[in-house]
């Protein structure tokens, strides 16, 4: 038997020849097992089983679009570029774009673009040294929110008019980091949503 995370997933009985298996998983950690079980004594062949070529394939990274769920055009830059992982901690629980690494008095960045009236809203989350090290979102240009500290994800939402709108998301860091305070020193952007304003729906 072959279970994953304790859920059988595939068995083999009698005289078989050699079989591939594929197995898709999710995100998290997985515990593999192959079990050999036998039900009477007795039986016939070589009474055992055979194992070969295991072969673990991580997924690829998802991409910038795949990871924010939106299907904009997506640039990032500074110090170093963004990043996307698939992670259980994402706040969508499948991937999500984490901050480049970067060092004391560095910053990264992430942008895109709308043209319209519409509403935006999306998830951001920060782990680093509290008032200390930043994360803003702007506006055609202007600052309009800013995270820092170990906050959990949280949610931000904004209706604009008519126009062309840029908006960046920007993490940096100044040089007075005390590792007992700096968490993961990164910060978290996901579930990113566009709405133009003929389809906007107030709850």
């Amino acid at each position: 038997r072959l279970e994953v995370d304790g859920a059988l997933v595939r068995s083999l009985s009698g005289q078989t020849d050699w079989t591939t298996v594929s197995v898709p998983l999710p995100v998290g950690e997985h515990v593999v097992r192959w079990i050999f079980s036998r039900g009477r004594q007795g039986g016939a062949g070589a009474n055992a089983v055979y194992l070969d070529r295991v072969v673990w394939t991580p997924a690829p990274a998802p991409t910038l679009a795949e990871a924010l769920d939106l299907s904009l055009t997506w640039t990032t830059g500074g110090d170093a570029d963004w990043e996307c992982a698939y992670t259980d901690a994402s706040y969508a629980g499948d991937s999500c774009a984490v901050s480049g690494l970067i060092g004391d008095y560095e910053e990264t960045w992430l942008a895109t673009s709308v043209t319209g009236a519409g509403r935006l809203e999306f998830a951001w989350a920060t782990s680093c040294e509290e008032n200390y090290d930043w994360l803003e979102f702007a506006v055609d240009g202007e600052v309009v929110n800013m995270i820092t500290g170990e906050t959990g994800w949280k949610t931000v939402r904004l209706d604009l008019d008519e126009g062309e709108h840029a908006f960046r998301w920007t993490y940096w860091k100044d040089g007075l980091d005390e590792p007992e305070l700096v968490g993961a020193d990164c910060a978290f952007l996901d579930y990113v949503r566009w709405t133009p304003a003929t389809d906007v729906t107030d709850p």
